[in-house]
């Protein structure tokens, strides 16, 4: 084929032309980029690369996605013109949720191409996404700006990305870290160069009526009567994944008593920490009153 139809340009483009098409059809038909038809896209590939050979005079052999990406948007990335692209979403789970594991289907929004619309380099600028503009100083000294491009906003295109819904099911682990990001892979919005961003997913969680979380460990208060104060007690504790333990406690308890066991937190490692506290009674009878000074110094 016709090495100026293979990359489509006219044949009295000029080196830059030839250099940018080459670039675009080749991050285009990268096999790494059409893993669905990597076998037609691999001959596509060979036959971009020959095509720039014969009209560049340069090799092209071994080039990877990578070193084209850099290439192609090198000075993009570098003047943070390329956004992210990167979504970050909350998703609201239960402290049970973070502790014995969970699935939840989750919607949101991300952006793609608009395919109605012909995605290529901003004329405006070149596909730089800035524009070189010189203004004088007092002092007759010539400054040179980069400011970005107005009407492509900063990313080379003139293309354009529309809003679509998106619906994924996730997996939270058992024993999930507090405020802990899930990240996945080119699900985020799509950028003008054809890449994703990623999906980041902050897990909140809801405040619990019982436990408190603290890093690895659980915290909870045990409100017990005077009497279970004064002569001990056991309580049956219902942990987060629905199982429970007897607690005992001798007696008598004394004021600030924390109980702290190993391995009840939020991991293996962590603690579930008690605090009992106890209510004075607001008046004793003759009876009790007796009791105690009989009883006690």
């Amino acid at each position: 084929m016709n090495p100026y139809q293979v990359l489509g340009v006219n044949s009295n483009a000029d080196r830059e032309t030839i250099r940018k098409a080459y670039l675009s059809h080749a991050m285009k038909w990268h096999p790494d980029k059409n893993p669905d038809d990597k076998e037609n896209a691999t001959i596509k590939f060979k036959e971009i690369n020959e095509a720039y050979e014969k009209l560049s005079k340069e090799p092209v052999s071994e080039i990877d996605l990578d070193s084209i990406i850099n290439s192609f948007f090198g000075y993009l990335n570098k003047k943070g013109k390329v956004p992210s692209g990167n979504i970050l979403i909350d998703v609201n789970v239960t402290l049970e949720n973070l502790y014995c594991g969970t699935e939840c289907l989750i919607e949101y929004s991300r952006k793609i191409i608009d395919d109605s619309i012909n995605n290529e380099f901003c004329k405006s600028c070149n596909g730089y996404g800035y524009k070189a503009i010189s203004r004088k100083t007092n002092t007759t000294t010539f400054i040179n700006d980069n400011l970005e491009c107005e009407d492509c906003m900063g990313t080379g295109f003139s293309g354009a990305l529309i809003d679509v819904s998106q619906e994924m099911n996730i997996k939270v682990p058992p024993k999930t870290p507090d405020d802990e990001k899930l990240v996945f892979k080119n699900c985020g919005n799509q950028k003008l160069d054809g890449t994703y961003g990623d999906l980041i997913v902050q897990l909140v969680n809801f405040e619990h009526n019982t436990y408190k979380r603290n890093d690895d460990n659980l915290e909870t208060t045990l409100n017990v009567s005077f009497r279970d104060a004064m002569l001990g007690f056991e309580k049956t504790i219902k942990r987060l994944d629905g199982s429970e333990f007897l607690l005992k406690v001798k007696g008598p308890v004394k004021i600030g008593k924390v109980v702290r066991l190993n391995g009840y937190g939020m991991t293996n490692s962590g603690y579930m920490i008690i605090n009992i506290k106890f209510n004075m009674p607001k008046r004793l009878n003759q009876e009790q009153y007796d009791a105690i000074k009989d009883n006690f110094n």
